[in-house]
């Protein structure tokens, strides 16, 4: 069966655009920014940024390439052509110092003769402020806009999956929705991910179960160059959700809204340097589906569970498992 692709939205959150008329944070296709010099596409694992890209790419006659193959290698078309580089997250996964690729990255880009770039990454991977103003510095017109690629729409989840599931998708969402997996549903991995389960082996029979199968889920890295980057951490699944359950429940219990991840005097935040345990399986835990990140400014962010109620279910778990 052939994949069905939904068209996808995005909101900027940095810049100034006079594509789309001055209008900040609303919701506009890609394509609105077809006359932007730069623009760098951020959202979580699994929310189809290299579908958008290349769906994007495609529409436009322009040159798709993964930062990988961008960085190794020389193509003639990338000349004078408007170029949708992506992945940048997947090389810093497996880089040392996260400024490297980037760095690779701009001087090809300087080298071409500074084209009409667009990137993509992971929120998690993305420096903000930092990664933003180093990129002005090969756009055509000094600046690079950021954007937010926007959840899947209900009627986006209704297309993905006709004839997906035995039952009309509006059965499958409500199902879903009853069960507390709504936050499954708004990004495309996942939404097939529970597709498949359910067509395979039917809705799990108790709600312990249906959370315990949607955290699994989240926490699992599907992305093959993700996993091959970070195959020296051992970061297993199991790993990730007991330390996604450590922060859920220092965040709920001490009434934090969200884990900084760098330093900060904010008392409202929870500060990651200050959780006992091991920093690297932290980090590893928030780069999952179970969190969200949200750019302040600088290179400051702000992870936070991915729903109220994953986080109070994995906060349980690690109190149980803490009390036993």
């Amino acid at each position: 069966m052939a994949k069905k692709l939904v068209k996808r939205t995005c909101r900027e959150i940095s810049g100034n655009t006079p594509a789309v008329g001055g209008e900040q944070r609303l919701s506009h296709p890609l394509s609105c920014y077809a006359e932007q010099s730069a623009w760098v596409l951020l959202a979580p694992a699994g929310a189809g940024k290299t579908v958008a890209f290349r769906t994007e790419a495609k529409r436009l006659g322009a040159c798709y390439v993964t930062a990988r193959n961008f960085i190794a290698l020389n193509e003639p078309a990338w000349r004078n052509n408007t170029l949708f580089i992506d992945a940048l997250d997947e090389m810093r996964a497996g880089s040392q110092d996260g400024r490297t690729p980037l760095d690779a990255i701009r001087t090809k880009l300087d080298t071409l003769g500074r084209p009409p770039f667009r990137i993509s990454c992971r929120e998690a991977d993305w420096f903000g402020a930092s990664d933003r103003t180093h990129l002005a510095g090969v756009s055509g017109d000094g600046e690079v806009v950021e954007l937010s690629l926007d959840p899947l729409t209900p009627k986006d989840v209704s297309k993905l999956l006709d004839g997906r599931v035995d039952n009309d998708p509006a059965a499958f969402v409500q199902h879903a929705e009853a069960a507390g997996l709504s936050s499954l549903l708004t990004t495309p991995q996942c939404l097939e991910l529970l597709a498949k389960a359910v067509a395979s082996g039917g809705w799990p029979g108790s709600r312990l179960e249906t959370f315990d199968f949607a955290c699994r889920q989240l926490a699992q890295e599907q992305n093959e160059e993700h996993r091959m980057a970070t195959a020296n951490a051992a970061v297993g699944t199991g790993d990730a959700l007991a330390a996604a359950g450590q922060l859920c429940a220092l965040l709920l219990l001490s009434g934090c809204d969200a884990v900084a991840t760098t330093p900060e005097p904010d008392g409202g935040v929870l500060q990651l340097q200050d959780v006992p345990g091991s920093q690297q399986i932290f980090r590893a835990a928030q780069r999952t589906g179970l969190f969200s990140f949200t750019a302040l400014g600088g290179d400051r962010q702000h992870a936070t569970p991915v729903h109220r109620q994953i986080a109070e279910f994995l906060a349980a778990k690690h109190l149980a498992a803490v009390i036993e």
